[in-house]
Parts: structure tokens; C-alpha cells; sequence
């Protein structure tokens, strides 16, 4: 088989020229030949061909090829490498088309999507359709046997390779896994080589054929042939394809005319000032579309089913729409523009375009979002909140739709609400501040108001407590005018000094006492606005009263004290002993409460010390008759002599003069402790 001849390879054609034996030889039966005698070879196991040319096999050669030949490779194992260079690589096929899912199949290996409405479907030689009786090459448009709705389907040609090529590169990176490194044969490792080449060459080679496949295939659509498609790139004609399934599945997605592709998009059409611009007041864009979305919506609240985003657009997705899930919003948004619609997440009715925007475009909120006819609010309702917004809130410029109403209501009533609860705490600081009442009841009826988060309800909540708005409004004016004025420091002010007046009432005059009894009175009224500017007066006649007191109280116990402090100095003079230090402390608590009663501004404690001057002057009196006893008691105590060291001498007594002299010295000595002890005991 010309082996080692590189100038000629062994191609089948060269080896039909040089099987030749005579010029006049019918060249294609001998090729037939020729190519039917390498077939039988090749089955033999006794040579082997790599790519168009054929070698003879040696015999370790034949052996592995005997042992990968009897390999076996399961089908789906086929499939699984088809489907992926179909599938999973981006040259044929891609993952989905306008932003819509498909299922994905090759022969019986079918991937399911969710949410997909069409398929992609490849059959390939392996499939028992091609196989089958009466659909062996597919030749007329037959598909009984093929579920082709909703479907693109590919039939790649009955000849294609690729089957076989993928099945031998299979038995050979199998037999190259189980075979190891096989020992330190040289011989054997080249033609492991060669097979791990070839298997590279084979996947190569299977891959181009899939494309050439795919250019080369039948498209069917919805079980029609589509013979429009050219024969080119293969991702072309899988995209080509998609989109005439696309047209016939969706019937529906024509009748989006504006289609809206980003949340900006969906932010301008709730502002009112780009209706205009998106078409949302003209009658004909989108109207076929807002006519599903408006009917579909009304035939469920019909039904009092809860319409909730997350399905609405699940069935706009699907066919025969087809919609966008960004274009969905913009339908709803627009819906909600015109009024036709409300928006509820969860339990909030919502009014603000950013909100709305956010919830109508985000997958993680569309479960909760619910989408509610709107029910067109009377005239009188909307006139009478218009008249209560205008009258309590002195506005002029109010909307007239209902939505721009709502917000503009919803806004001021929140405001009202937050200045008053700005003033209802001031009221926890423990003053007693007029119009607590009337501010709670204030703040729990605009409460009440904007709980209702429904536009229209709100609407009509507003309406029908216009009269108690107005009442309360008009009542608590003259306390947000208190809490907005200096009227506020001087109740406070006066809030916490009528206890101290009160303690002190029996040291003011009578009229001052009267004073007192008159700031009571005005704290107790439920509207004592107009006499606060009163509190100041009466305070000053109070105060002034209260100093005059403090006055004299001072001058009496100061000379109370000074008279106290005479008599304990003279009675710590009169005993001997008595240290200074002990006169100091003795004197001290009395200086205390010299300093006490000139510094003090209060009439009943400079009034207590008087009591506080005679149990100190008793207490003093008990101090000194103490320390006195003790200086006595230690005055007559003996001197104790123990030990001889008194009565030792410092030379022997040897004579009567000797014994003359000690006891002249002994009787200094005692004479001495005596004078000084008035005791003396000798043990």
C-alpha cells in the first residue's frame, strides 16, 4: 500500500491508477472495485485509513485496531457530543433569540427551558425517524412521526460523517484511557501515538462536518419545508430560522408597535410631561396591545381573581404574544398613566414614578405586585377634596386628574402630619403644654387618612371627613402658633417654677399668694393662649415678694447664728486643755452654715436652718463636756514603775552617806514623776 512513498500518497485514486492493467479498463468499476476491496480490508482489520489514505496495518497495528474496533460506544454518548458543539458553543446555534428561551434537542436528547413556547430540534443520521420504514431519507414532506409544532427542526443529510467519525474518536480516547502507558514498548507507544493523533484529527474532522451538516440540512417549520434559506453559514440559517418560527408562533407580538427597552423608557412614560412623546395619548400606539393587556385584566377582575404581574407576564411572554417582559411594563405603565389601572405591592397602593418603575421591572418583586382596574372617582369627591386642600391648606393650584390629585393630597396631608408630630413630642418633656387633646386627635386623623393607600379610596376617605378636618385644623392653629412663638419659653419657664411658688406660699404677701393662685389658673385652662402674656408680670410680683422674705429670714438667722457661735467660744474658753485643732473642728459645722444661708435663694431651707443651729449648738455643748471628761480622766492616772532600772545606782552603798545620797537622788527622781503625774505606783 505504497507505505513509505511519499510521492505518491495512497488516496483511493491513486491506488485505482496505479491498479490499472489495461488503457481500455472501465475506470469507475475498477474505482467501485478498488474502493469495495479496501472496505473489506479496512473490516478485516488488515489496514487502516487516516483521513483519505489507507495503510496497510502491522501486526500489533492490527491488534489494536481489532481491540478498538470491538469498543462499544453507547448512542447517547454519540448525541451528547453532537448536542454539544450544536449547542453548547457559540458557531451554530445561540442561546436564545430576541431574548426568548427554546427547548433544545438532537434526536431523543431533549434539554427543556422554562417558559419556552418553541423548539430547536437537529435529527441526524442516528435518529430511528431516518432510519424508519417509509422516512428512510426523509425525501417528500412526511413527518408524521416528528413532533414539528412549535418547532425549527434540521434534518442533516443521510450520508453525513460526523456520526462515525465521533463514534471511532470515542473508541479510541476510550481504548487510550484503559490501555496506559502499556509498558516500555516502543513499538507499540509510536502506534499509541498515532491512534491518540488521529483521534484529535477525527474530533477536528467531526466538527466541520456537523457545520457542513447543518449548511447542508433540511429546515422544517412547523412541520413545513422552508426552502427560502441559503445554504451558508450555519449559525445564519439557525437564526433565520428562528425568526419565521418566531412570526408564526407569535401571531400576536405585531400588534407592539412602541416597544420599550429599559427602565428609563418605562420612567418617562409616568411622567406626564412625555406622554406625548411615547405615543401613550395617541390612539394607535400600541392599541392592539393595550387592548389584550385592558382585557385580560378586566375578564380576571370580573372574576374577583388577583391579577399579579408576575403571571400577567408570563402570558404576554408566551404565544401567541411573545412580548418582552420590558415592553409588558411599559403596556402596564401606560395603563397606569391613562387610569385605567392601579398598582398594589402587597398592601401599599403605589403613586411615585421611580417606586412604580422599580416593582414593574424587577423579577424579584413581580410575585407581589397586583395590577387593579381603576374605578373612575366621582366629580363631587374630587371638587370636595379640591375644596379641602384649598380651604385648610390655602392652596390654589390643584390638580384635576385623580392620580395628580392623589399625590398632590397624599403630599400635603404627609407634611401636616410630620409638623404635628414634630409638636405632639414635645409634650413627653413633662411640661404641661395646652393642646395635647387636640393634637393627638389631629395627628390619629391624618393617620387614618393616609393609611388608605388606595387613590381612589383615599380620594373619597378625604372627602367624607372634610368637615373634622377642618374643625381640627382650625383647633390646633392657635397651638402650632403657641409652640411657633416665645409664649412656649415663658409657660416652660413658669411650668417649673410654680412648684418652688407653691412650696414657698407661706412666705409670700397675700397678694403674691393670689399671684400663685392666679398662675395655676391659667395653666389649667385647655386655651390659655391669650393670657400667657400675664405669667410675666405675676412672676415678677412673685419673685420680687419672695426676696423680701429671703431677706429678712436671712438677717434673722444670721444673728440667730452669730449669737450661737458667741456662746459655744466662750464655753471652749472656759476649760484648760482644749487644743486648737479640737476648737476648730468644734467651730466649723457653724461656719458651714454661715456660708449655706448667704448663698442660698430659698426661703424654706434658709427658714430650716434655724433648727439646723440649735442642733448644732447641742450637739457642740455635748462635744466639749466629752473631751473635757477624757483630759480628766487622763490627768488621774498613776505613773506605773516597773523594772529596777529607777533604783539601781551606779556604785555599791557602803556607808550611811552612800545610803544618804541615793535616797536624796531616788526622792528627786520620784519628786519629779510626782509633780508631773500627781500619781505614782510602784509594782
Amino acid at each position: 500500500m505504497i507505505r513509505h512513498v511519499k510521492e505518491i500518497p495512497p488516496t483511493l485514486d491513486n491506488l485505482v491508477v496505479l491498479s490499472i492493467s489495461n488503457v481500455d479498463e472501465d475506470k469507475l468499476e475498477l474505482r467501485h472495485q478498488v474502493a469495495e476491496s479496501l472496505k473489506r480490508l479496512e473490516e478485516q482489520t488488515l489496514i487502516d485509513k487516516s483521513g483519505d489514505n489507507y495503510h496497510f496495518l502491522t501486526n500489533e497495528e492490527q491488534v489494536i485496531d481489532r481491540e478498538i474496533k470491538n469498543i462499544d460506544i453507547e448512542t447517547h454518548r454519540i448525541l451528547d457530543e453532537i448536542y454539544n458543539v450544536i449547542y453548547n458553543t457559540s458557531d451554530i446555534c445561540p442561546t436564545k433569540y430576541e431574548e426568548r428561551k427554546f427547548d433544545k434537542s438532537v434526536d431523543e436528547k431533549v434539554k427543556k427551558v422554562s417558559d419556552a413556547d418553541v423548539t430547536v430540534k437537529f435529527i441526524t443520521p442516528l435518529s430511528d425517524i431516518l432510519r424508519g420504514s417509509g422516512q428512510r431519507s426523509l425525501s417528500g414532506d412526511n413527518l408524521s412521526d416528528i413532533d414539528s409544532t412549535d418547532t425549527l427542526l434540521f434534518i442533516f443529510p443521510e450520508q453525513s460523517p460526523f456520526v462515525d467519525q465521533i463514534r471511532n474518536y470515542l473508541k479510541i480516547n476510550k481504548y487510550l484511557l484503559q490501555s496506559g502507558s502499556n509498558g516500555n514498548n516502543g513499538e507499540i507507544q509510536d502506534i499509541l501515538r498515532a491512534k491518540s493523533q488521529k483521534k484529535d484529527k477525527l474530533k477536528e474532522s467531526s466538527v466541520q462536518a456537523i457545520y457542513e451538516g447543518v449548511r447542508d440540512a433540511r429546515i422544517f417549520v412547523d412541520g413545513r419545508e422552508v426552502t427560502s434559506i441559503d445554504k451558508n453559514d450555519p449559525k445564519v440559517r439557525v437564526v433565520k430560522g428562528l425568526e419565521i418560527l418566531v412570526q408564526n408562533v407569535y401571531s400576536k407580538s405585531s400588534y407592539v408597535t412602541n416597544k420599550y427597552e429599559s427602565e428609563a423608557d418605562i420612567l418617562r412614560i409616568l411622567r406626564s410631561d412625555d406622554l406625548e412623546k411615547f405615543g401613550v395619548e395617541k390612539g394607535e400606539t400600541n392599541k392592539l396591545a393595550m387592548s389584550e393587556v385592558r382585557d385580560y385584566i378586566s375578564i380576571r377582575d370580573e372574576k374577583n381573581t388577583t391579577v399579579v404581574l408576575k403571571d400577567l407576564k408570563g402570558h404576554f411572554r408566551r404565544k401567541p404574544y411573545g412580548w418582552k417582559d420590558m415592553t409588558i411594563s411599559g403596556l402596564i405603565a401606560t395603563l397606569f398613566v391613562v387610569e385605567e389601572v392601579k398598582l398594589r405591592y402587597q398592601k401599599t397602593y403605589l403613586s411615585d414614578p421611580e417606586e412604580i418603575t422599580k416593582y414593574l421591572t424587577r423579577r424579584e418583586t413581580a410575585d407581589k405586585l397586583i395590577i387593579e382596574t381603576r374605578k373612575k372617582t366621582g366629580t363631587e369627591i374630587i371638587s370636595s377634596v379640591k375644596s379641602v386642600m384649598r380651604d385648610v391648606f390655602d392652596k390654589t393650584d390643584i390638580p384635576e386628574k385623580e392620580t395628580e390629585l392623589y399625590i398632590f393630597s397624599q403630599g400635603l396631608l404627609n407634611d401636616e402630619l410630620q409638623r404635628i408630630e414634630q409638636i405632639s413630642v414635645k409634650y413627653s418633656d413633662g411640661m404641661r403644654y395646652p393642646g395635647k387633646e387636640g393634637i393627638e386627635n389631629y395627628v390619629s386623623l391624618l393617620k387614618r387618612l393616609l393609611n388608605v393607600t388606595d387613590p381612589s379610596s383615599f380620594l373619597e376617605t378625604v372627602a367624607e371627613a372634610r368637615d373634622e378636618l377642618v374643625g381640627m385644623h382650625q383647633k390646633v392653629e392657635p397651638v402650632m402658633s403657641f409652640f411657633g412663638s416665645v409664649q412656649v419659653e415663658i409657660f416652660r419657664r413658669l411650668s417649673m417654677e410654680v412648684g418652688d411658688f407653691r412650696r414657698n406660699i407661706q412666705f409670700l404677701s397675700e397678694d403674691a399668694r393670689s399671684d400663685v393662685v392666679r398662675i395655676e389658673e391659667i395653666f389649667s385652662l385647655d386655651e390659655p393662649y391669650s393670657q400667657i402674656k400675664d405669667l410675666t408680670q405675676l412672676e415678677s410680683r412673685i419673685k420680687a415678694s419672695l426676696e423680701e422674705s429671703l431677706l429678712n429670714l436671712k438677717q434673722e438667722l444670721h444673728e440667730k447664728l452669730i449669737s450661737a457661735m458667741e456662746d459655744i467660744e466662750r464655753e471652749l474658753a472656759s476649760y484648760d486643755g482644749l487644743s486648737d485643732e479640737f476648737k476648730r473642728l468644734v467651730m466649723k459645722p457653724f461656719d458651714d452654715i454661715k456660708r449655706d444661708i448667704a448663698t442660698s435663694d430659698d426661703c424654706v431651707f434658709v427658714k430650716l436652718q434655724s433648727t439646723r443651729i440649735n442642733d448644732l449648738c447641742g450637739s457642740a455643748y455635748e462635744k466639749i463636756k466629752r473631751q473635757v471628761r477624757i483630759i480628766k480622766e487622763i490627768d488621774a492616772t498613776p505613773v506605773v514603775i516597773q523594772g529596777t532600772a529607777l533604783f539601781r545606782t551606779k556604785k555599791n552603798i557602803e556607808t550611811e552617806d552612800d545610803l544618804d545620797e541615793y535616797l536624796e537622788n531616788l526622792r528627786a527622781a520620784m519628786r519629779t514623776i510626782l509633780n508631773e503625774k500627781n500619781k505614782i505606783k510602784v509594782l
